[in-house]
Formats: structure tokens, sequence, C-alpha cells
């Protein structure tokens, strides 16, 4: 590994800080938004292809067909909505104590980013481990791995 420029972060305050914006984004529940909007507006104009359209003559076939059609594309929507709501934790549960803070809260999960700073464009790639106490802040990287992006 290269070593960083003074104003640059290293590769494994790099995929920690990606982390911890992962962890705030669907703590936040700011993504899950726009997919609840979308669900509305889907399920909107899937009752009025059935029940608006479904009456007019020569038509009404296509109409009920399309909004089955917009019905079931809305599903696999909700199930995404559903598993990257804020109710859902980051990452996966890890049985040691926090070496911070000694509570049982760590969480971790492999996050991989893409476009690091440097001479040569490149990904970084780690297992990072959080720790979800409140106040604590523990951050750390393994298993970290570098490769050249080619654009």
């Amino acid at each position: 590994m290269t070593q960083p420029a003074p104003e640059e972060l290293s590769d494994e305050k790099l995929v920690i800080q990606v982390a911890v914006e992962d962890w705030e984004r669907a703590r936040s529940g700011r993504g899950t938004r726009a997919q609840a909007a979308l669900i509305v507006i889907l399920a909107a104009l899937a009752c009025w292809l059935v029940l608006a359209l479904a009456r007019v003559p020569f038509v009404g076939y296509i109409g009920a067909g399309l909004g089955v059609v917009v019905a079931v594309m809305m599903v696999p929507i909700v199930f995404g909505r559903l598993a990257a709501g804020p109710v859902v934790t980051w990452g996966s549960a890890v049985r040691d104590r926090c070496p911070q803070c000694g509570q049982r809260a760590l969480r971790e999960d492999r996050v991989i980013h893409g476009g690091a700073p440097g001479p040569l464009p490149r990904a970084v790639d780690a297992i990072v481990t959080l720790c979800m106490a409140d106040g604590c802040g523990y951050a750390a990287a393994r298993r970290l791995r570098c490769w050249p992006v080619t654009r």
C-alpha cells in the first residue's frame, strides 16, 4: 500500500468513514423515503389502471393486466423498503465486547470504497467493525485490500 499524503485519509480511515456514513444513512431513514413515495405512486397507478381503465370497452382487459403488472412490480420494492429501513441494524452482530466501552454492541460488515484518492484510482475493501453503543465511537477495519480501478 502507498502512504497517504498528509491531507488524505488512510485506506483504513476511508472504509471506516464509508461504513459510518452507511450506518447513519440507514439510521436516519432518508433512503427509505423515496422508496415509500414510489410505493404510494405505484399503488395509485395500479388502482387507477384496474378500477378506471377496466370499465372502458375494448381497453379494460389491458388496464386490468397492466394494473396487475404494476402491483407485482411493487412487491420487491416493498420488501426492499423493509430490508433497508431504520429498524434493521447495520451489519451482523459480533460476540466480543467492545475494547473501548466494554459493551456487547459490536457489529461488522464488508465495506467497499471505490475511488480512493491517490496517483492511481483504486478501490479499497475491508471488514469494518463499529460499536453501536451510545457515545462510544469505536471503529476498526481488518482484511484491508486495495486494487486498481479501470475507467
